[in-house]
């Protein structure tokens, strides 16, 4: 008698596409298998950013909370699910590093004279329209290029991890992103 499942009974494992559906009819069986299936990779993306794993464990919990609260925001014509759940866990942890900056900032400017802080708003605005140009730049690539550049910097993934992630080969994740670095510097390069 053989040990291994009968395939004719093998239930399929659902895909993200209808776990999403079943979760904006708020179904927490759908939860829980998207947190099962995506949390520990986000959860190394967070402990990245934060390098702590508290800190980074609540990170995960507040964007599968958002998931839960506010499902429809994941739009799947700009992109796969885990490329949006990866960049929201990366983004929500660089929040938290804000915060930190933003208090010691805040305790230190009680201190610092009014030319340091007039300095640092003018830093604040260049930042701030520098990520608008970079943003800009990033939606003009392909969708294949822009999910692999997003998985590797705002997601932290290797190359390995990106073509595990997405199902393509190896060598097709780093051509990708090769091209789309060549691309990222020639349209910045005119930008600037």
């Amino acid at each position: 008698m053989s040990m291994l499942p009968d395939p004719a009974h093998a239930r399929p494992t659902p895909a993200d596409a209808d776990l999403l559906a079943r979760l904006r009819a708020q179904d927490r069986g759908a939860l829980e298998i998207l947190y099962d299936r995506h949390a520990r990779y986000a959860l190394g993306i967070a402990f990245r950013v934060l390098r702590d794993r508290a800190e980074a464990e609540e990170v995960v919990q507040d964007v599968f909370l958002q998931l839960w609260n506010q499902a429809l925001r994941y739009d799947e014509r700009r992109g796969l699910f885990t490329s949006w759940l990866f960049v929201m866990a990366r983004n929500r942890a660089l929040d938290r590093v804000r915060s930190r900056a933003t208090r010691a900032r805040a305790v230190a400017a009680v201190e610092t004279p009014d030319a340091a802080v007039h300095a640092d708003a003018e830093t604040a605005l260049a930042d701030r329209e520098q990520r608008h140009t970079v943003l800009a730049a990033l939606a003009q690539l392909p969708n294949g290029q822009r999910q692999a550049i997003e998985l590797a910097f705002y997601g932290g993934l290797t190359h390995s991890e990106i073509a595990r992630e997405t199902g393509e080969p190896l060598g097709t994740v780093k051509s990708r992103i090769g091209r789309a670095m060549a691309a990222l510097r020639e349209t910045l390069a005119g930008a600037s």
